[in-house]
């Protein structure tokens, strides 16, 4: 068998590294949906049918004229860093601070979206470590659950991590190996 070359030798390792730095989808294996408890105590809901890449999650707009939490929650099984991306809209005629959205970890609540900011908000979250045992939900409260209700969307896996970044390059190297040797076996 031939010896690997040196620029073979970089190609294999960016295929093998992909293997290392791969993000997770968020919401398979142990983050399954059939995992997760959703909550509401108004007309809430949550559509898992974008799984494993991602979920949306609708707070209650039922007409209370009082405060409702819709949660989708997880007691987690082992240690685990998450990385995700949130976006979000309200339909709520007097704008996001009257449904704020967010994720709690043992009924700390950590908002997302800001009370001043527009209609549709977007971020990613990055290196949240959870441990065996938490309470992690993600959240979506209407304070009043009348006048519009506000839509929260996570997935997770959707930025470009170093692992793609190494395939792609692994496969722009393969492709000019391939074509050098053409254009040697041709020249001959």
């Amino acid at each position: 068998m031939k010896r690997l070359g040196g620029v073979s030798r970089l190609a294999l390792f960016l295929l093998c590294t992909q293997a290392v730095y791969a993000a997770p989808l968020l919401f398979s294996g142990i983050f399954d949906p059939a995992n997760w408890t959703f909550m509401t105590g108004g007309d809430g809901w949550v559509d898992t049918s974008g799984a494993p890449n991602s979920i949306t999650l609708a707070g209650s707009d039922s007409g209370l004229d009082e405060p409702v939490v819709t949660s989708y929650l997880i007691t987690v099984p082992s240690d685990v860093v998450l990385d995700f991306n949130w976006s979000y809209v309200t339909y709520d005629e007097d704008g996001p601070s009257y449904d704020p959205a967010g994720y709690s970890i043992n009924g700390v609540w950590v908002q997302l979206t800001a009370n001043s900011g527009a209609d549709s908000q977007f971020g990613f979250i990055s290196g949240l470590s959870l441990s065996a045992g938490d309470t992690f939900a993600f959240e979506v409260r209407s304070s009043d659950d009348i006048a519009g209700r506000a839509v929260l969307s996570i997935s997770g896996g959707e930025i470009p991590e170093p692992g793609s970044v190494a395939l792609f390059g692994a496969g722009l190297l393969l492709i000019a190996l391939r074509r050098r040797k053409s254009a040697k076996l041709s020249a001959s």
